[in-house]
C-alpha cells in the first residue's frame, strides 16, 4: 500500500493582491463608528429641543400655549441645528478628512526623505479624541448659550431685570425705562456674537476643505464669539459721548447699528482697535525700539495664511525665518515647498526689510539668490537699489554659512526633482502601449507590502 502523499501547502505566493491585502477596519470615535455617532447626534437634537420647550412650559403664565406655540418650537429648533454643526463638522472630519491628511503627510516625508513614523507624533497630539471632544463641547455650549440670547432673549425676559453688562452706567429707577434700554444692548450684543459665529462657520469650512480642522480651530471660534460680543456691548455703552463728541455728522444712527454690531463680530480686533485709540491718552503705548517686519511683505502668504501662522505663534517675518520645517509641516496644511519658499523668503527680508521689493525687480527672491551672487553682481546690485553693500555682503556671507539655509535648500532639490521625475515616469506611462501582459497584476508574497501596511494603519 503506497504511502499517502504528503500534503502540500498552498503556494502564498500565487495568491492574488486582493486575497492577502488587509482589511482596512472603519474608523471610530470614542469607540463608535460614524453611523452610530451621528445617530447620538440626531438623538441629542430632538432631546434637546423637547428639554428646551419643557423648561419654556414651565413658566404657569406660558402653560395656556405650551402645546401650541409653534415659533418657540421653530425657535428652539434652529438654535439646536446651528449648534450641532460643530459636533458633526467635527466627527465628519475625523471619520474621513483625517486619514486624507495622514496620507498626504506621509507622501511629503517620502518626497523629503523625512521617517514619517518617527515626525508623526507631533501631528497626532493635536488630533487625539479628547481634545476634539472638550474642544467641540466648549463651543457647543457658548453657540447654544449665545444662540438662546438671541432667539430667546426678549421671551425669557433677558432685558427686564436689570443686568450690569446690558445697563452699563445707565441710571434710571423707572423699571419700564430700563427694560427699553436693556433691550438695545441686548441687540447689540447678540448681532455681534452672530456676526462671529457665522465667520466661524466659514472658517471651519475652510478648515475643513483643507484637512486642516484640529481642536484649536473650535477652541479659537468658541473664544471669539464671547470676546466679540462683549467688545460689542463695551462699544454700545461708549456710543452716547461718541455721539456727542463727533457732532450731528457723526452720529450712529439707530438703523446702523445692527449692521455695526454684526461687523464687529466679524471683525472684532478692529474694535479693539478703536477703543484702544479712542482713550489712547489712558493707556498710551510704550514706544518700540525694534519694528517687527509683517508677514505681508513674504509673497504667496494670503490673510488666511497670515491667519493660519498666527495660530502656530508666527506673525512676524523673524517668527516664520527661525520656525522649525517638520513642525510647520506636520501641524499646518502648506504644501513642504510653499514653505521652504516662504521660509528662505522672509531669512532675506530679516536683512533688507521693505527695500525686499526693489530686490525682487532684480530677480532676488529668496536668500539662495543673492547667496550665489559673485562680488561684481553684488556690486551692481548695491548700485542700483537702496541697500548698502555692507548689508549685501553681510547677508551672503552668513547665508554661506547658515547650515539651516542649506537644509532648506537641499529640501528644495529633493522635492524638484521627486517632482520631475515622477511626472516623467506618468508621461511615459501614458505613451508607452498597454500590452496584454503589462495588465496582468504581478505576483504578490505572502508578506504584505509597505503599502498595504500604511493602508491598514
Amino acid at each position: 500500500m503506497p504511502d499517502p502523499e504528503p500534503e502540500v501547502a498552498p503556494d502564498k505566493s500565487l495568491a492574488t493582491p486582493s486575497a492577502i491585502e488587509p482589511k482596512v477596519h472603519e474608523p471610530t470615535i470614542l469607540g463608535l463608528r460614524a453611523k452610530m455617532a451621528l445617530a447620538i447626534l440626531a438623538v441629542i437634537a430632538i432631546a434637546l429641543v423637547l428639554i428646551g420647550y419643557m423648561f419654556w412650559g414651565l413658566d404657569p403664565a406660558r402653560l395656556p400655549q405650551a402645546a401650541v406655540n409653534a415659533p418657540i418650537v421653530f425657535r428652539l429648533c434652529v438654535i439646536v441645528v446651528l449648534t450641532l454643526f460643530m459636533p458633526f463638522t467635527a466627527v465628519s472630519y475625523y471619520l474621513v478628512r483625517r486619514d486624507v491628511r495622514r496620507r498626504q503627510l506621509r507622501e511629503d516625508c517620502r518626497a523629503l526623505g523625512l521617517d514619517y513614523e518617527h515626525y508623526y507624533h507631533i501631528y497626532k497630539r493635536e488630533t487625539r479624541e479628547n481634545h476634539f471632544l472638550y474642544a467641540v463641547c466648549f463651543t457647543s455650549i457658548v453657540t447654544l448659550l449665545g444662540l438662546t440670547a438671541i432667539l430667546l432673549g426678549m421671551e425669557l425676559g433677558l432685558n427686564k431685570e436689570p443686568n450690569l453688562l446690558l445697563l452699563g452706567a445707565f441710571e434710571s429707577r423707572d423699571r419700564a425705562a430700563v427694560e427699553t434700554y436693556q433691550a438695545g444692548p441686548l441687540l447689540f450684543f447678540g448681532m455681534a456674537f452672530l456676526g462671529a459665529y457665522l465667520w466661524g462657520l466659514q472658517h471651519i469650512l475652510h478648515r475643513y476643505h483643507t484637512s486642516d480642522l484640529v481642536p484649536g480651530v473650535y477652541y479659537g471660534l468658541g473664544t471669539r464669539m464671547i470676546f466679540a460680543a462683549f467688545i460689542a456691548l463695551m462699544i454700545y455703552h461708549m456710543l452716547p459721548d461718541l455721539e456727542s463728541s463727533s457732532g450731528d455728522g457723526g452720529a450712529v444712527a439707530g438703523s446702523f447699528l445692527p449692521a455695526l454690531a454684526f461687523m464687529i463680530g466679524i471683525f472684532p480686533q478692529r474694535a479693539l482697535q478703536y477703543i484702544t485709540d479712542r482713550i489712547n491718552t489712558i493707556v498710551r503705548p510704550r514706544e518700540v525700539k525694534a519694528q517687527e517686519i509683517a508677514l505681508e511683505l513674504i509673497q504667496g502668504i494670503s490673510v488666511n495664511d497670515r491667519m493660519r501662522l498666527s495660530e502656530e505663534g508666527i506673525e512676524s517675518c523673524y517668527d516664520l525665518a527661525s520656525a522649525e520645517f517638520v513642525q510647520l509641516l506636520f501641524t499646518t496644511p502648506f504644501q513642504p515647498l510653499e514653505l521652504v519658499d516662504w521660509q528662505l523668503q522672509a531669512r532675506l527680508v530679516l536683512y533688507f526689510g521693505n527695500s525686499i521689493e526693489e530686490l525682487r525687480l532684480h530677480g532676488i527672491r529668496t536668500i539662495s539668490e543673492l547667496k550665489m551672487l559673485d562680488d561684481s553682481t553684488a556690486q551692481e546690485l548695491a548700485e542700483k537699489t537702496s541697500a548698502t553693500k555692507n548689508v549685501i555682503n553681510v547677508a551672503r556671507i552668513r547665508a554661506k554659512e547658515e547650515g539651516a539655509i542649506e537644509f532648506l535648500e537641499c529640501l528644495r532639490r529633493r522635492l524638484v526633482t521627486g517632482g520631475a521625475i515622477k511626472r516623467r515616469e506618468l508621461s511615459l506611462r501614458d505613451t508607452e502601449p498597454q500590452t496584454e501582459d503589462s495588465l496582468v497584476p504581478p505576483a504578490s508574497s505572502g508578506t504584505p507590502t509597505p503599502e498595504h501596511r500604511s493602508a491598514a494603519e
